[in-house]
């Protein structure tokens, strides 16, 4: 994968293998809940971080995906995550705002779950009451 570089204006991008990247995310104490992967044709990495339980979430894109819609889809699915959807549900409510707008790559983001983990039991913000 390319990560942008930490740098001021256009940049050639620092590529990170996959073997980087599972290390790094491996290294906490606690694993994350959900790492999403937006970026194109990143759903191999996303499936291989929730089935070796890296991570009980990863959403990844299973093929090339324009950076609008991209940002369109991680603008959604954060704003549903942060209003206390299931991880379930802010995927779904993020790729069908994809299709309401009528972008033919609605169907590219793909969410994986490690065994056992039920998307939408989870949560990663929990409401206020």
């Amino acid at each position: 994968m390319m990560f942008e570089q930490d740098v001021d204006g256009p940049n050639p991008g620092a590529v990170v293998t996959g073997a980087a990247l599972a290390a790094a995310l491996a290294a906490v104490d606690e694993p994350p809940l959900l790492v999403v992967l937006n970026a194109c044709s990143s759903a191999g990495q996303a499936e291989r971080i929730a089935a070796g339980g890296i991570a009980s979430f990863s959403i990844g894109h299973s093929d090339s995906i324009s950076d609008a819609d991209a940002i369109a889809y991680s603008a959604r699915l954060y704003a549903a995550l942060a209003d206390g959807q299931s991880i379930g549900g802010a995927h779904d409510l993020a790729k069908a705002a994809l299709q309401i707008s009528g972008t033919p790559d609605f169907d590219l983001p793909t969410l994986y779950a490690a065994p056992g983990a039920d998307q939408r039991d989870a949560v990663v913000v929990l409401p206020l009451n």
